[in-house]
């Protein structure tokens, strides 16, 4: 996997997180 695609993952992993501890 590429470093930047890595990176894309995190930070999508990341809105998630935001998005579902605002629920």
């Amino acid at each position: 996997m590429d470093e930047a695609e890595y990176e894309t993952i995190e930070t999508l992993d990341a809105e998630v997180l935001r998005l579902t501890r605002i629920r």
